[in-house]
């Protein structure tokens, strides 16, 4: 029982500590593909960092506005089990050797492979991405002063757009007849990588959209020197063809782990 709430004191404090702690967090960490969640997250200090005690090199990173949990090393089964606790939608992010570690740990979830895919040349010319399909297609970035134009899109996936927005990450667009239809942008960005996200609405899938918003947003951290990394679950064809199409090359891997059913 002591025990139990020796952990559950580990959970309930939320660190506040000043950026720089999670940031010196951060680089005890290599600036690898594979690390980008959650060395992005502990730069960003949106985030809240879980161990048994201070000192502890092995940890849990937990998003603050998200419901992504990254495991560091191999923290204590039961603080992994308590962090886990009370949202049926969270998603849990493991490599190397955390991976068979949180398995035990989490016994009655879902264990996804993740592949992680860099581009060997980030600034070498593209494939001649496609013109879009029928109207006038145009690609720029948006600021937070772009946000009505967002009125369109589906309301979770406004909701996430404007966040980013709001935070002042970049984000690039490609409009079809002034429409906003698909978006590209930096989920999290270290000193090296960016973490790749695009969504296409759906009435624009298949015309090169995504492409041309990865290209702007690919121009933008070139000139900021981060290469761009993408990850997703082995069974997304659809996200790794696109990869692929791009010119991503598979480096690395992880685990996603979630609540089954």
């Amino acid at each position: 029982m002591e025990r139990d709430e020796a952990f559950r004191g580990a959970l309930e404090r939320k660190m506040r500590a000043p950026l720089s702690a999670f940031r010196e967090l951060a680089r005890g960490l290599p600036d690898d593909p594979a690390l980008v969640d959650v060395r992005g997250l502990l730069l960003s200090g949106r985030c809240r960092v879980l161990r048994d005690t201070p000192e502890s090199t092995d940890f849990i990173v937990a998003a603050s506005d998200s419901p992504l949990v990254c495991i560091v090393g191999q923290p204590l089964m039961s603080l992994i089990q308590l962090a886990v606790t009370g949202d049926d939608e969270l998603e849990v992010i493991a490599s190397g050797d955390s991976i068979e570690h949180v398995s035990q740990a989490l016994p009655d979830w879902l264990g996804d492979e993740v592949r992680v895919l860099t581009l060997p040349d980030p600034e070498a010319e593209l494939p001649a991405a496609p013109a879009g399909g029928g109207g006038e297609v145009r690609v720029r970035l948006l600021s937070p002063e772009d946000r009505d134009c967002l009125g369109p899109v589906e309301d979770e996936l406004r909701g996430e757009l404007e966040q980013v927005l709001e935070q002042g990450s970049p984000l690039a667009a490609s409009f079809v007849d002034e429409i906003p239809a698909s978006f590209c942008y930096p989920v999290f960005e270290t000193e090296r990588w960016w973490d790749v996200s695009v969504d296409t609405l759906e009435p624009f899938r298949r015309r090169g959209l995504a492409s041309l918003a990865f290209r702007r947003m690919l121009t933008y951290e070139n000139q900021r020197g981060r290469s761009p990394v993408w990850a997703a679950v082995e069974s997304n064809a659809g996200s790794l063809g696109l990869a692929t199409k791009l010119g991503f090359e598979a480096v690395d891997g992880l685990a996603l782990f979630r609540r089954r059913g």
